[in-house]
């Protein structure tokens, strides 16, 4: 996602961190530097924990650094929150994400609010089925 994020010309990226997962903690160690070694900011790094509800208080800290992008390595049930939130809140930078925004509800708590945001997954060019062939 760093490289994706240096790619759209996006320099100066916030990142929103839920620190009671290692996997989450890990993601956004590894954005952090790779984004920065190749050359971007991180403007602001908050934090959460899973189960939180509100994220006011995080998207109030983020929304004056006017990040280009808010890197939110999460899982789908926060982060859903937090595409609602930002937008209420008129932070209209896309939110990025990996893996862990994978579930049936995220698109169906976060609605539009998640529109022109992009998350990762997995994916080798080696898998065989059909999808991946067309890829």
């Amino acid at each position: 996602m760093a490289k994706f994020a240096i790619s759209k010309g996006w320099k100066n990226v916030a990142i929103l961190t839920d620190v009671k997962q290692d996997y989450c903690v890990g993601l956004a160690n590894a954005f952090r530097d790779s984004f920065t070694a190749s050359g971007g900011a991180v403007v602001k790094n908050s934090t959460y924990s899973t189960g939180d509800k509100d994220f006011r208080a995080q998207l109030t800290d983020i929304k004056p650094t006017h990040p280009d992008a808010i890197f939110v390595p999460g899982y789908y049930g926060e982060v859903a929150l937090i595409a609602r939130q930002a937008r209420q809140f008129g932070i209209k930078a896309p939110l990025l994400g990996g893996d862990g925004w994978v579930g049936e509800s995220l698109l169906k708590v976060a609605g539009h609010a998640l529109d022109g945001s992009y998350f990762s997954n997995h994916y080798s060019q080696d898998d065989p089925s059909r999808l991946s062939r067309a890829l």
